[in-house]
């Protein structure tokens, strides 16, 4: 099987992440554009309160593309220069992104 990163812009990735809300009783995951609860700051499934995680900042996500540029970036490009690799896009939707990966994982 081939290696197969998901990418997507790198502004993107910081808001997926910063965007992410998690209820703090029984740990539902949201996200303020793309999951969002029916009423912002409150759980769908307990009602409780949705808070953003401690590692969910600008500085973590920005050292977090940091990391990725100086330890995850080379493997790809060691893979992709071998003809190992294929690529999806990250930005173009959950159930998108989900076919993509069954077409390749298909293949």
């Amino acid at each position: 099987m081939r290696f197969r990163p998901l990418y997507g812009d790198l502004m993107f990735l910081r808001n997926l992440q910063t965007g992410r809300r998690v209820c703090k009783t029984c740990g539902a995951s949201f996200h303020v554009v793309n999951i969002p609860p029916k009423k912002e700051g409150i759980c769908d499934a307990c009602g409780a309160e949705l808070v953003q995680r401690a590692d969910d900042n600008e500085e973590t996500a920005a050292n977090r593309i940091e990391v990725y540029n100086k330890e995850t970036k080379p493997l790809i490009d060691y893979y992709e220069k071998a003809g190992n690799i294929a690529h999806i896009d990250g930005t173009i939707g959950l159930e998108n992104v989900f076919n993509k990966i069954v077409e390749i994982v298909g293949e």
